[in-house]
């Protein structure tokens, strides 16, 4: 299991959808705040350095939590004490624990979604109706009314 998501084919495709998916909620919250001019600039930037930071950890060869390659051609170039090689082993850390929390994150959204498909099948309501009780609870209405 670790060598699969070790693995170039793997770490490829998801640094882009990775950078797809921050690309897009960038591109939703400014739109939402009113910065709908500035929205798609800044969503492409944030795809950008998202996809462009992944892939140089990944062809660095640094040995790094995100990824361990065995033999990295850049990292063999290098002194020992490079400020490279400590800027990639910190990134290399944030990313590892990113992803970690951003796993146990979907995981709790899942399972709470979950919940609420099975209070609306009990309960013989239309399907939604508890998440959308909860969402009513927690956030304000959209549109400004009570």
């Amino acid at each position: 299991m670790g060598s699969l998501f070790n693995s170039l084919s793997t770490r490829i495709p998801l640094a882009l959808i990775g950078g797809i998916f921050y690309g897009l909620l960038i591109h939703f919250i400014l739109s939402f705040v009113s910065f709908s001019g500035w929205a798609m600039p800044v969503s492409i930037l944030v795809f950008v350095l998202y996809v462009a930071s992944r892939l140089l950890l990944l062809f660095s060869g640094m040995p790094t939590p995100y990824y361990s390659k065995r033999k990295g051609t850049l990292s063999q170039s290098l002194p020992g004490h490079h400020p490279f090689h400590e800027r990639s082993a910190l990134i290399g850390g944030f990313y590892h624990y990113h992803d970690i929390a951003l796993l146990l994150a979907m995981g709790i959204i899942g399972i709470g979604f979950m919940i609420s498909l099975f209070i609306d099948g009990f309960s013989g309501q239309p399907l939604g109706t508890a998440f959308q009780h909860l969402r009513q609870t927690l956030l304000p209405p959209l549109d400004g009314t009570e």
